[in-house]
């Protein structure tokens, strides 16, 4: 596509605006017995690792990458109990008790993150009102229901017209006085709070799996390490090294984000469409003291919708649209799981084994469903189980409407898997920065090129044996079943796989 010369560009490369969590000193050292050992070392995991350790429990931090790689620190971060049309929706599928919970759960997270970053000191957060808007008509029966919904369970929410935005809304709901925040920093106070309660964080080691012996918890790493516990909580996007039904329960997707210099006044409350695709707005702070505009939304299930790059520029043209661009800073993406039935699931892995926890399911409001799990996830270890932790549970669906996208999230999956491996013949060269799958059967070549670097790795997922695609945005190898991404090389960058994709000849 061809671009005015004075239009904004977008970055060449993806960088999180909010950059690397500083003050992580190397990983740390593992004990051969611990009490607990928490797989993930994000909001979820690190906040549970936080309560245990509160209460005076022997507690470790396991995770693949270097802390703030993974959803977390790529967050935009808005730490609201206004989850778009969520608890509506809820409520109607669920009715008031289940609604009632999961809006409880959203506000003890909310405590919880507020506590951490008032005691830390070192994160920066903004009090600002939540909106979600609609611009079609289409979409304003669910603002309405929302607002309902909020108003019945004692919150100041309230249908107001959001008169900062630069354009026409046909309904908005307002949640006043919520936090938007800086992950990075938050992950670094967390680190912090962690090291001064002396619980190890340990990385990069992969969980390759988790097996019970003699009544103990037993992890081994991809990279051969051997520990063993009382407990083990998956604090990851989708639990592995376990088969549970989490992922024939979950569907993965991956959304985007775009930090912009804007001339003019920037909107300061943070904003949410009901309308698809979804678009997000929040300002943010950089380590100078200059407000950007933080743009996000256009998301799609991992692996499908490709050229992933064409997402990206939608984003990028809807900013321009509606804003006086001068530049944009950064590009950058996220995953999460959204549930078949709207609600997380947190609690103890239904296929076991015992004493193995969960958490999955967040749709992309991890920072309050993710705070409010350590705290179920913390209270079943220590017997003090909130009362509002039962709709919570890992489970198949309980209505109709639940099971009817089960099913068709799997139908997807079966017919993607099938379609997956009619394949195009050959093996030619590919474009600089691109990546291509040639079939060479029984074992499908995965080809590309980034930096001058030809590499040729097998395009059989590691997981259940999709064929990846290519995802030219982030340069990655992305499986269309169950959101496991790799490396050019093959390495694994998210799960549910845990093995690299094998390395071919070229």
């Amino acid at each position: 596509m061809n671009r005015p010369p004075d239009e904004a560009a977008l970055p060449a490369r993806p960088d999180s605006f909010w950059g690397p969590v500083h003050g992580i000193p190397d990983s740390d050292r593992l004990s051969e017995h611990h009490e607990v050992i928490v797989v993930g070392a994000g909001i979820t995991g690190m906040s549970t690792a936080l309560l245990l350790a509160e209460r005076g429990v022997d507690v470790a931090v396991i995770d693949a990458r270097r802390i703030g790689s993974g959803s977390t620190g790529r967050s935009t971060a808005k730490v609201s109990v206004l989850h778009g049309t969520r608890t509506g929706q809820i409520r109607q599928s669920h009715g008031e008790q289940t609604a009632q919970a999961y809006l409880t759960a959203q506000l003890r997270g909310q405590d919880l993150v507020r506590r951490v970053a008032e005691k830390s000191g070192i994160v920066d957060w903004d009090v600002r009102d939540a909106w979600t808007y609609a611009t079609s008509p289409k979409s304003i029966g669910q603002i309405q229901r929302e607002a309902a919904a909020l108003s019945e369970f004692g919150m100041d929410a309230m249908l107001a017209e959001p008169v900062e935005l630069p354009f026409q809304t046909s309904a908005a709901v307002c949640l006043p006085e919520q936090m938007q925040i800086n992950p990075a920093q938050y992950l670094a106070a967390l680190h912090g709070s962690l090291t001064e309660l002396g619980v190890p964080v340990v990385w990069p080691e992969r969980i390759a799996s988790i097996t019970k012996t003699n009544g103990r918890l037993h992890l081994t790493s991809t990279q051969g390490t051997d520990v063993s516990a009382d407990w083990v909580v998956v604090a990851t996007l989708l639990p592995f090294p376990l088969r549970t039904l989490m992922f024939a329960t979950t569907k993965p997707a991956r959304s985007y984000a775009l930090a912009a210099r804007v001339d003019g006044d920037l909107p300061q409350g943070m904003y949410l469409s009901a309308d698809s695709p979804t678009h997000s707005l929040r300002t943010a702070t950089s380590q100078a003291g200059e407000e950007f505009l933080l743009l996000g939304g256009n998301g799609h299930p991992t692996g499908r919708g490709n050229p992933t790059s064409r997402h990206v520029e939608a984003l990028a043209d809807w900013a321009r649209e509606h804003f006086s661009v001068r530049e944009f800073t950064h590009r950058w993406a996220a995953q999460d799981y959204t549930s078949a039935d709207q609600l997380p699931h947190i609690g103890a892995s239904p296929l076991g084994p015992p004493n193995v926890l969960i958490a999955t399911g967040f749709g992309k409001w991890g920072f309050t469903n993710g705070s409010a799990a350590a705290q179920i996830l913390s209270g079943m270890i220590v017997d003090e189980v909130p009362d509002w932790a039962r709709p919570f549970a890992p489970r198949l669906p309980n209505s109709l409407s639940g099971w009817k996208t089960l099913a068709m999230n799997n139908a997807e999956v079966a017919a993607t898997l099938a379609s997956g491996w009619v394949l195009e013949p050959g093996r030619g060269s590919v474009a600089s920065g691109r990546g291509a799958v040639r079939r060479d059967l029984p074992h499908p070549d995965a080809v590309s090129e980034v930096d001058g670097t030809r590499r040729v790795c097998s395009a059989v997922c590691t997981h259940l044996g999709g064929i990846v695609r290519w995802n030219d945005a982030d340069q990655s190898w992305d499986c269309p079943l169950h959101g496991s991404r790799f490396a050019p090389d093959g390495e694994v960058i998210v799960g549910p796989a845990v093995h690299s994709l094998a390395v071919e000849d070229g």
